[in-house]
């Protein structure tokens, strides 16, 4: 997998984790939503969107946190080449 995405291979791994339980809750919720008590009186798409909203500050956080900066070369002025 790292030679596919090089150094953003970290991207795709904290994408791939939060994104995998951002799914797990989602199904466990979806399906079980109408055993536990208070999550009943609940209208059923909080349970498919809110395990996304959850996630997403956490998403968002990892990925500023962790992935790989892109630095943009420096242009350098005439001066600095010998030009000048």
């Amino acid at each position: 997998m790292r030679r596919v995405v090089g150094k953003q291979w970290v991207v795709v791994h904290i994408v791939g984790m939060i994104g995998s339980y951002v799914v797990l809750w989602t199904a466990f919720y979806v399906d079980n939503a109408h055993l536990i008590p208070l999550l009943k009186q609940l209208p059923p798409l909080t349970f498919w969107v809110l395990p996304t909203v959850i996630a997403l500050p956490f998403l968002v956080l990892s990925l500023s946190r962790f992935a790989p900066k892109t630095v943009m070369p420096a242009k350098l002025d005439r001066a600095s080449k010998g030009g000048g």
